[in-house]
């Protein structure tokens, strides 16, 4: 297949312009077109062939496991996979315009604060394998990506080898810190103490001495936040702190994140040591944020051979009609946002979880600049204020804060009509719970047609929808069971059903209280973003972040809400 121009025998369906990048014991690797998301991908098609149900069955197990690990923004994911027709099994993965941290390398060793950071990071990201629980097996260099903005996120992970514990991969990871503070491979901690500006940080070779790594993956991150933390105040005692127990991920990064003052700003660090630009971008698995135009899910039911000894990629994506009225002039209804920008926005997609729900309105939320949030289900662009950023780190995000009162995004137009069943959803990482904060509203003359927000009084995840729009109204609104968690992404959905005059609050895929909703009415102003408008004013500005919002003008079944609730960000 080495040049090839379209699919070949051992192609999968959908996928053309196949170029070989690379090959190793288990796979060839291919740069590929895929032809449903219309975008360039890695494609690793590997040598074994897969035979009988015992294997196809060890074949969805083991790449179930990699979907789980892609859920982690350190950790490669995968598109989709499944066997070929000549029954080789294949796996797509994302694209990364950078390089790998033994690219980087060339150019002499890093900075001591930077190394620390990085392999924080990379600690984090193996806690969370660990936790799946899948080990990496062969952790070095070459398996450390590092994207255009410095981001390291782990690759290769030895899924077909034999299970090892995950105290190896600690230790590899010790092996790989001394080897970016070094510059050089296989250099031993004792001869640590012969580069002067290492030997005086304090707890740095006494850490990484024979016995000392940690087994943990997760204490090894936090003894090195501990250690960056002191070197930046040598005058702080060593060490600063006992352990504390860290609970496994429970399916929401960044739980493991270290619980140090300073972790913020050293869990990603800056772009200061990046690997050599090239002319053709380095073709390796970034993980982006789960939108459905741009990216599949794996499934251990697709991957499965079923008939005639091949499968294709399982693809998860997702999925008003009145003008609406101008606010009160004391309600702008867009933000201010810099200067105008024409945003250059790809074409609008039909896809949705079941590949025929329309959606009216979709924002991914993952461009990452400028002022406008595409839509992918139309030509309602979002327009983010002054005070409104992106999320710097994987996945990207909208951005706001509760400190500014134009913090927010706005639509043009309405997403839905209000007095008929609607769907609506958005993914949310909230940041304190300090006070209520709104994730999506739709405004009319007075009040919203309906709020979805954390609510403070309660403590809980709450959407309203009052009954006329009017001052003080009288509004119906159920509440979710499940307490808020700050610093971890929630799927929010609420669904009104106009006949049976109902609406539900989901949170991550499950239906948590449904109320009634005897009177409703049609809010024809533009759907905001991160506040609310109530009582004839702005109100409960969000602190955190917010992605994938999404809109339907009908009741979407549970079913799909939990589908698109677990595409992994």
């Amino acid at each position: 297949m080495d040049g090839a121009r379209g699919p070949g025998i051992d192609t999968p369906a959908g996928y053309t312009r196949l170029r070989r990048i690379g090959a190793g014991a288990e796979a060839d690797v291919f740069q590929a077109w895929e032809e449903h998301a219309q975008e360039w991908v890695v494609l690793r098609i590997f040598h074994g062939y897969v035979s009988g149900r015992r294997q196809e069955a060890d074949f969805a197990d083991r790449y179930e496991s990699a979907a789980r690990l892609g859920a982690h923004p350190g950790i490669v994911g995968v598109r989709s996979g499944g066997v070929t027709a000549t029954g080789r099994a294949w796996l797509a993965t994302d694209l990364v315009r950078g390089g790998t941290l033994a690219d980087a390398l060339r150019s002499g060793p890093f900075p001591p604060e930077r190394a620390l950071a990085l392999a924080a990071v990379l600690a984090d990201a193996l806690a969370w394998a660990h936790a799946t629980p899948v080990t990496h097996g062969r952790l070095d260099a070459d398996h450390v990506l590092l994207a255009a903005d410095g981001q390291p996120m782990l690759t290769g992970f030895a899924l077909a080898a034999a299970e090892q514990s995950p105290r190896a991969d600690v230790s590899a990871l010790a092996v790989l810190l001394v080897h970016l503070l070094t510059g050089r491979p296989g250099t031993t901690t004792p001869e640590l103490a012969r580069y002067p500006g290492l030997a005086a940080v304090p707890g740095l070779i006494r850490l990484l001495a024979d016995g000392q790594v940690p087994a943990s993956a997760a204490e090894f991150a936090y003894r090195l936040r501990d250690i960056a933390a002191r070197l930046q105040q040598p005058a702080l005692s060593a060490p600063s702190g006992a352990y504390p127990a860290l609970t496994a991920p429970s399916g929401a990064y960044p739980a493991l994140t270290a619980p140090s003052a300073t972790s913020a700003r050293l869990t990603v660090p800056t772009a200061t040591h990046r690997a050599p630009t090239q002319e053709n971008p380095l073709l390796y698995a970034r993980k982006r944020p789960a939108t459905g135009r741009r990216r599949a899910g794996l499934t251990a039911v697709g991957l499965v051979v079923a008939v005639a000894g091949a499968v294709g990629a399982v693809h998860l994506a997702s999925g008003g009609t009145e003008t609406p009225s101008a606010l009160p002039a004391t309600a702008p209804a867009t933000g201010t946002g810099g200067a105008a920008v024409t945003p250059t926005c790809p074409p609008a997609t039909t896809e949705v979880a079941d590949g025929s729900r329309p959606a009216t309105l979709w924002w991914p939320f993952d461009e990452g600049t400028g002022t406008v949030g595409c839509d992918a289900a139309g030509s309602d662009t979002a327009t983010l204020s002054a005070g409104a950023g992106w999320r710097t780190v994987v996945p990207t995000a909208l951005r706001l804060t509760a400190d500014t009162a134009g913090s927010y995004a706005s639509g043009s137009a309405p997403a839905v009509r209000t007095d008929q069943s609607f769907t609506v959803m958005a993914r949310v990482f909230l940041t304190d719970t300090d006070a209520t904060h709104g994730v999506l509203s739709q405004p009319g003359s007075t009040s919203s047609g309906f709020i979805l927000k954390y609510e403070k009084r309660t403590d809980s995840w709450r959407l309203i929808m009052p009954r006329t729009d009017v001052a003080s109204p009288v509004v119906d609104g159920p509440s979710s069971t499940t307490k808020p968690v700050v610093g971890a992404w929630t799927h929010l959905a609420a669904v009104y059903d106009a006949g049976a005059r109902q609406i539900t609050l989901y949170v991550d895929g499950t239906a948590e209280d449904t109320v009634a909703h005897p009177q409703s009415w049609n809010a024809t102003g533009p759907v905001q973003v991160a506040r609310s408008w109530y009582d004839g004013a702005w109100t409960d500005r969000f602190a955190g972040a917010i992605a994938d919002v999404r809109a339907y003008q009908e009741v979407v079944p549970a079913a799909e809400i939990d589908t698109i609730a677990n595409l992994s960000r």
